[in-house]
């Protein structure tokens, strides 16, 4: 199991589109996750994150467009040959304010061991 905290912090950009002024507020984010192992290889893990906050303004004028965003996903991994895997996984999105866009996504990954 795993539970983060992170705060992204961002510095001014001063030669944004045009040469104007962005600036950035800070996002904050919470992640957990949870993994479990089976013999020979298999794994299950799910997880969920949130984060808020990244408001920005262009100019000194505030675009109210602060970040509100939900995912959920969950994954599967087995063995296919001696040193190689599979993972199969899906994530789901969900935004909580009304900039950015809902999405699921499915996951196929191949791993090798060397």
């Amino acid at each position: 199991m795993e539970l983060t905290g992170s705060v992204f912090v961002f510095t001014d950009n001063n030669d944004f589109f045009g040469g104007n002024t962005l600036q950035r507020d800070p996002v904050y984010a919470l992640q957990a996750h949870v993994v479990r192992t089976f013999g020979r290889g298999w794994w299950l893990s799910g997880g969920a994150g949130w984060g808020l906050g990244g408001e920005t303004e262009i100019n000194g004028v505030n675009s109210d467009n602060h970040i509100g965003d939900f995912l959920a996903g969950v994954s599967v991994g087995f063995p296919v040959a001696g040193n190689q895997s599979m993972k199969l996984g899906f994530v789901r999105t969900r935004t909580q304010e009304f900039v950015g866009a809902d999405s699921n996504s499915f996951v196929v990954g191949w791993s090798v061991r060397f």
